[in-house]
């Protein structure tokens, strides 16, 4: 078993300066299937969701790096690896991703398959409406959502019209917004993806959607970003 080990901070704050390794030229998209070697999640059928998870993974990021050349993903796990608290937080921060999106599967109960959207949040009252913390400033994991919060909240919303405009073989409730665990501490716009499934080979009808949504999402950033992280 391999154990791939990171950096992470014994203290509950994240610097927001210095996160980048290096100036950032290409969107980055880090992908995190859920589970890893000690962790095997929820049953379904006879599988389980770590291997669906990582399954789904790889092929979602193959079908966005053919789709769009420009873009570069990212998996947190391999097989055979064990995730320790907070490391995928750090990675994704450390590396200053622009989008991080956690996969997670269940088994199926309704007839129709259901694709489930979160982005994270603590207090909806407050969350939306704090000030922004200068860059030199030392920022709470549990705070650090909240410096794109609104981001990741369109993007969501961006990804919920795509796929309930474009696909008929599952139904898509709107996004939520909710304290879900695996995106905490992440400063980059996070959603979390859980969708269901009858059979483990299943998550292949979700993959051409979700690539779908990222492309419009991806589309209409690029046309409204000023930052030049496209090459």
């Amino acid at each position: 078993m391999s154990i791939r080990i990171f950096l992470i901070a014994s203290l509950s704050i994240l610097p927001l300066q210095g996160l980048t390794l290096s100036k950032k030229k290409i969107f980055t998209i880090m992908l995190d299937p859920a589970g890893d070697a000690q962790h095997a999640g929820r049953k379904i059928g006879d599988y389980t969701e770590r291997g669906a998870t990582l399954q789904f993974g790889n092929a979602l990021k193959k079908s966005i790096e053919e789709t769009h050349s420009g873009i570069r993903v990212v998996l947190t796990r391999f097989p055979g690896e064990t995730i320790q608290p907070r490391q995928n937080a750090s990675f994704a921060n450390r590396l200053d991703v622009d989008l991080y999106l956690s996969i997670h599967f269940f088994k199926q109960t309704t007839r129709k398959p259901l694709l489930h959207l979160f982005f994270f949040c603590l207090h909806p009252t407050t969350d939306f409406w704090s000030p922004q913390t200068p860059n030199l400033a030392f920022v709470k994991s549990s705070e650090i959502h909240k410096q794109s919060i609104k981001t990741s909240k369109t993007w969501a919303q961006t990804l919920f019209e795509s796929m309930h405009d474009h696909s008929k073989s599952f139904d898509t409730p709107k996004p939520l917004g909710i304290p879900f665990k695996p995106l905490y501490g992440i400063k980059a716009p996070s959603i979390g993806i859980e969708a269901s499934l009858i059979h483990p080979e299943e998550w292949q009808q979700y993959i051409q959607p979700i690539t779908d949504g990222i492309s419009t999402l991806i589309t209409k950033t690029k046309k409204e970003s000023s930052r030049g992280i496209f090459s």
